[in-house]
């Protein structure tokens, strides 16, 4: 499902390059994109709560179990890529990209060491609630600061928000 929503975000990559990575174009094309893939990601999510444990009883015969916790860390991971995405692709210039392979790093780092923290106390939800944390914290939350930053965005909460506070039903 991140593959799709990948493919999906790598088209706006031309936008953003054709526009200017600080322009108000960009900045609506942001937010817009931002919302679309956090629904997208959101409907994905449920359906993988919904259907993943009919689909493992089919598979499996029965015999998988998939435990609670790992279900709702995979449908958090999910959304939080999706969230991203739109950002990330912003981020395609080299200033981006040697600024998201360095929080990357980061992440990856924080994301092995948490799992190895938690894995004894949680099971195999472990590594996925180590890697859902670490997607949220110290990739989506830090990469749409960024990239609504480069649009011109002020840094203000209002002026940081999805949706266009000026413009009732805009985006």
């Amino acid at each position: 499902l991140v593959s799709v929503a990948s493919a999906g975000a790598q088209s706006l990559w031309p936008f953003f390059n054709y526009h200017g990575r600080e322009s108000a174009r960009s900045r609506a094309m942001l937010r817009k994109a931002t919302l679309v893939f956090a629904l997208g990601g959101l409907v994905a999510g449920l359906g993988l709560l919904l259907f993943a444990r009919t689909f493992a009883a089919i598979v499996g015969s029965g015999d998988v179990v998939i435990p609670d916790l790992l279900l709702y860390a995979t449908a958090a991971v999910l959304l939080s890529q999706c969230v991203q995405l739109p950002a990330g692709m912003l981020l395609t210039d080299s200033r981006g990209l040697l600024w998201q392979g360095s929080f990357n790093l980061v992440m990856a780092v924080g994301v092995i060491v948490a799992a190895w923290l938690i894995t004894p106390a949680l099971g195999a939800a472990g590594p996925m609630v180590a890697f859902a944390v670490g997607t949220i914290l110290l990739q989506a939350v830090p990469t749409l600061i960024v990239a609504f930053q480069r649009t011109g965005a002020s840094g203000r909460p209002d002026d940081l928000s999805i949706v266009s506070p000026n413009k009732k039903g805009s985006l």
